[in-house]
């Protein structure tokens, strides 16, 4: 999950806290992969649930769009424990690689805020070289 104020704002909010027992209802406390597999009983109840497109996929677009993606009914998921860790895992989220992309990211969105100077152009040069 996100370390980003504004995601964990989203999801201690009331809207948040009703949408997620309403998707939980929805799918009658299963998870959706293991119902979809036949699977009933304890180990396929969810416990989660995930976002399709993650939220995090659009911080750099602000608030509006964070929350857009955050309270989509249409992008949810109710999973267990073990099919939402196997889908992050699946996404590569903790991968050095994507750690590092995320941080440039996050730099290039805090430098297009803050500097009247800063050209996209020559950042990206620089991150090639």
């Amino acid at each position: 999950m996100s370390r980003d104020k504004r995601y964990q704002k989203l999801l201690n909010s009331k809207r948040w806290k009703e949408l997620r027992a309403w998707k939980l209802r929805q799918t009658e406390g299963y998870c959706e992969i293991c119902y979809a597999e036949g699977w009933r009983g304890i180990d396929a109840l969810a416990v989660d649930i995930h976002h399709k497109v993650p939220v995090e996929s659009v911080i750099d677009q602000g608030e509006t769009a964070m929350a857009r993606v955050c309270y989509d009914p249409n992008n949810l998921m109710a999973l267990c424990v073990r099919h939402h860790t196997e889908i992050h895992q699946s996404m590569g989220k903790d991968t050095k690689e994507n750690i590092q992309e995320r941080k440039a990211k996050k730099r290039i969105a805090f430098l297009r805020r803050n500097d009247p100077h800063f050209n996209d152009e020559q950042e990206t040069t620089n991150q090639k070289d």
